[in-house]
């Protein structure tokens, strides 16, 4: 069965909305604090035309305005050796701003869906990565996907 994965544009009370688990397309430039791997803490630029990875998105308010953040991955550089990522929280919109990222997914995790796949990562009981590794899964196999969600820790 063919799946479209670009979604139509949404809104609610004139803001856009994004999917967890979508890619966008990056419109305006975003820092994010890196969250992850060796350069933990070192702002990364995700520059206009680059790919970035939904991964949650919150409403806060900020001076007397709802404002909407997201917990991105910059995934347009492809799978790396260290299996991170860098990623952490930015601001996606703002009321007289136009929105940082695409209102238009370039492609979506799809619960239910199958999936090969790249790397060697590690599967797990708990999100906690400090729980026992059940297994390594091999690059090339296929796996069904059950959940998607954000998994913060303390040191996160």
């Amino acid at each position: 069965k063919f799946r479209d994965f670009f979604l139509p544009e949404k809104r609610y009370e004139g803001r856009p909305e994004w999917l967890v688990g979508s890619r966008y397309e990056v419109l305006r430039p975003i820092e994010l604090i890196n969250k992850t791997g060796g350069s933990r803490g070192e702002v990364v630029k995700l520059s206009p035309q680059s790919t970035a990875l939904v991964l949650a998105v919150r409403s806060v308010e900020d001076e007397g305005q709802e404002v909407i953040m997201g917990f991105l991955a910059k995934s347009s550089d492809g799978y790396k050796g260290d299996r991170s990522w860098p990623c952490g929280w930015a601001q996606l919109w703002r009321p007289n701003e136009g929105p940082k990222l695409s209102c238009r997914a370039q492609a979506a995790w799809t619960m239910g869906g199958c999936y090969r796949v790249k790397g060697r990562p590690v599967l797990r009981l708990y999100a906690d990565l400090d729980t026992e590794p059940l297994c390594e899964l091999e690059e090339g196999e296929e796996v069904l996907l059950l959940d998607l969600a954000l998994a913060v820790t303390k040191s996160a």
